[in-house]
């Protein structure tokens, strides 16, 4: 089993293939909507913490150091990061939670977006995507603005 993961070694970076296994993952907005909280997945920090502890031990003992059980155990907030980009419902969660929406951020997503249309010229100011941004933005800053 090992020979078959070294062959994909290339293709993926370490901090994407250390990951705490999905048992025991919890990405906020990741859940399906129709489950209550509680059962949507198991978040049992005692089970973390143990699963983590064991693996580290035995990283140990390997190796010496405990790079690989360092980078499991933020693994679930560079998930929760990526997903963000993937999945609209995550989306919609890590932006409640980091992104705030001050005149500031939104004035400069508004000039991100001149920066994106400027280098992409397969998409125009006439799209009505982009259109529907700006508005949002627009819209949004507006309600921040006095």
């Amino acid at each position: 089993m090992n020979s078959i993961f070294q062959d994909f070694t290339f293709a993926h970076p370490i901090q994407k293939c250390a990951v705490l296994p999905k048992l025991l993952e919890n990405v906020p907005g990741g859940a399906p909507p129709d489950l209550p909280g509680p059962l949507a997945y198991l978040d049992l920090a005692a089970d973390k913490k143990f699963f983590l502890s064991a693996l580290a031990e035995k990283e140990k003992k390997r190796t010496g150091t405990t790079d690989m059980t360092k980078l499991i155990e933020t693994s679930s907030n560079r998930n929760f990061f990526e997903l963000s980009h993937h999945v609209a419902a995550i989306h919609q969660e890590f932006a409640v939670r980091f992104c705030t929406r001050s005149g500031e951020n939104l004035t400069a997503a508004m000039e991100e977006l001149e920066h994106f249309l400027a280098d992409n010229t397969g998409f125009s100011r006439d799209d009505l995507v982009i259109m529907e941004v700006v508005k949002s933005l627009r819209d949004q800053l507006a309600l921040v603005s006095p």
